[in-house]
């Protein structure tokens, strides 16, 4: 799925049992990308490294302002600073134009991710609670193409 056209698609968050909310209140911008991962070998034979793409990982990078009582925004950002099973989620990616058979429902695909905060920003001054924060999405799997009701 492209984001060239950020308008027409759109990522929602599992933020309960099979509720999916959509991540739109406070976000700056996204980005998805495809990262090889690699395993780099050194031999003292040789003069430079010898590199092996071992597979690739695809990443959707956020970057939001902090709305609190925002479904999707409130579980992102509760997750920071956590690791393992405690970080791990589902999104659902899908294309607005693309709609279901009922109302706020939408055709599109359905991912296990592992969501790391990977900053937290705020006023230094002290003189407001506005603060931001980044993360990381990565995405675990192939994912499902599904019909889903995003609230």
């Amino acid at each position: 799925m492209n984001f060239a056209d950020r308008k027409d698609y759109g990522i929602a968050v599992r933020t309960g049992y099979g509720v999916f909310s959509p991540l739109f209140a406070g976000v700056k911008a996204y980005e998805r990308k495809i990262v090889p991962i690699v395993k780099t070998f050194r031999y003292v034979s040789k003069k430079s490294t010898e590199t092996e793409i071992l597979g690739y990982t695809e990443i959707i990078s956020i970057k939001a302002d902090r709305v609190i009582s925002d479904s999707a925004n409130d579980y992102l950002f509760s997750l920071a600073e956590f690791t393992g099973s405690e970080c791990k989620s589902e999104i659902f990616l899908f294309n607005k134009k693309e709609a279901g058979a009922s109302a706020n429902s939408f055709i599109g695909r359905r991912y296990p991710v592992s969501v790391a905060v990977t900053k937290i920003s705020g006023d230094e001054s002290g003189r407001t609670p506005f603060y931001g924060f980044e993360a990381q999405i990565y995405i675990n799997g192939e994912g499902i193409i599904e019909e889903r009701t995003v609230n």
